[in-house]
């Protein structure tokens, strides 16, 4: 499951280049989580005009913590049955 998420992610290659071959496969690549960690550190190590913005990646990478924090309690309680 993860070397999809990693491969689709871009790590090989960056959004925009994703979006000039495919429009409909780079907007569907823009759920994965993946994707935006790596247009942040490509973002911030390159030029950043050819990547996506680098505070909208920080964002979404915060949102998706928070959701994925929460899913991951909500099944901790259901398993540990504590409350």
């Amino acid at each position: 499951m993860l070397f999809p998420l990693w491969f689709f992610g871009g790590s090989q290659f960056n959004w925009q280049t994703l979006k000039e071959i495919s429009p409909v496969l780079a907007y569907i690549n823009l759920a994965n989580p993946l994707t935006y960690a790596f247009e942040a550190i490509k973002g911030a190590a390159l030029d950043g005009n050819n990547f996506l913005p680098f505070w909208l990646c920080i964002g979404v990478m915060l949102l998706c913590s928070g959701l994925f924090l929460f899913i991951a309690n909500r099944k901790m309680q259901r398993r540990l049955d504590y409350l």
